[in-house]
């Protein structure tokens, strides 16, 4: 089962806590699949996906995601309010998942064809699909 770690970064580099993080969730369980939630943050995507152990990024790229992880760090995880601020996250996330499935995928999918769909996705896998 893939362990999931949450990245921390500014939207515009990952904190080294995000290292160390993916290094002990690594000795717990691989693969490890990294969250880059935020807006305008791809670059820290591309360098979440440089990280020695991950097997997959996931970006979710969007202005609703700033301010909600700029607030995570005040909140002690022992308080209420850190497991609604992370609900509220996990809805987010959801929703972007969705509304990219549904309609953003489909919408590619047409307009590419069958033939440059299948391209495209062997590309994105890359070597570590192989």
């Amino acid at each position: 089962m893939a362990s999931l770690v949450i990245a921390e970064h500014d939207n515009v580099s990952l904190k080294d806590a995000t290292h160390k993080t993916v290094t002990a969730a690594a000795q717990i369980s691989s693969p490890v699949h990294i969250l880059v939630a935020g807006e305008n943050c791809a670059a820290v995507a591309d360098a979440a996906a440089k990280i020695a152990g991950v097997e997959k990024v996931l970006l979710a790229d969007a202005p609703a995601y700033a301010r909600q992880l700029a607030e995570l760090p005040n909140v002690d995880p022992g308080d209420d309010a850190f497991e609604y601020k992370m609900t509220v996250l996990k809805e987010l996330v959801a929703h972007h998942v969705e509304e990219e499935e549904d309609e953003m995928f489909p919408m590619a999918e047409k307009k590419l064809g069958d033939s440059r769909s299948s391209e495209l996705a062997q590309q994105m896998a890359g070597p570590k699909a192989a």
